[in-house]
């Protein structure tokens, strides 16, 4: 029954994914030639700044895309629990647990496409960027190949490992987070409930990246006098 759930849900959101992904995927190449041009541009002040222009119109799109596909996959877990749809959802023979369950893991998939989708268009722009190495994506190469070869020990992998799943952890954590404020919010806020409850769960976020990072200085600090 989760596998017929999380099918319906996942097909909720993907007209729009391909809509939104299609869109992107058109401005990338807009946004990589522009790019390759900025030194032109910046040689020639005097010149009309289509590639600054078209730069920061791919860049818009990014984050539009970004936004965009957040506030779909929340707006997917309103309708489906607090509209009108969610008479029928709650008529179904099927366990509020695994109904939950499903848009956890269709809001864990959409998140990581999400993610390939932005990285795959990135790295296009990067390839045309000029650089000392010819270009910046060879420079973003070169220097994880740096990385990776000064990993050795079994600790410096298992510390690696650590941060990758803790990274993941907090994504799941801010899903959860959200949808209990989607959920609060659609009983005391009247107007643009998913808006306001994505901004609340992101304000919290970033309000704790903040506090991790003044503790972290503080520490920094301390050590340093102490």
């Amino acid at each position: 029954m989760l596998g017929k759930c999380l099918k319906y849900d996942i097909k909720a959101i993907l007209k729009p994914w391909i809509i939104a992904t299609a869109i992107l995927l058109t401005m990338t190449p807009i946004g990589a030639i522009c790019a390759s041009h900025i030194e032109d541009e910046m040689e020639n002040p005097n010149s009309f700044p289509w590639p600054a222009l078209g730069l920061t119109l791919f860049i818009m799109c990014i984050v539009a895309y970004s936004v965009f596909m957040t506030i779909i996959v929340y707006v997917r877990y309103y309708k489906h629990f607090f509209s009108d749809e969610g008479y029928l959802t709650f008529t179904l023979p099927v366990k509020r647990k695994t109904l939950y369950t499903s848009k956890l893991i269709n809001a864990l998939i959409w998140e990581a496409v999400t993610g390939t989708i932005l990285a795959i268009s990135l790295i296009i722009l990067f390839a045309f960027i000029p650089d000392k190495e010819g270009s910046m994506l060879s420079s973003m190469l070169a220097s994880i190949k740096e990385f990776f070869s000064v990993i050795s020990s079994f600790y410096e992998v298992l510390i690696i490992l650590l941060v990758a799943l803790l990274i993941k952890l907090s994504q799941i954590l801010t899903i959860v987070a959200i949808q209990l404020l989607v959920t609060f919010a659609s009983v005391i806020v009247k107007r643009a409930k998913v808006v306001v409850a994505i901004a609340i769960g992101y304000g919290m976020s970033y309000v704790l990246v903040i506090l991790v990072m003044l503790v972290g200085l503080l520490i920094g600090i301390i050590d340093e006098n102490g």
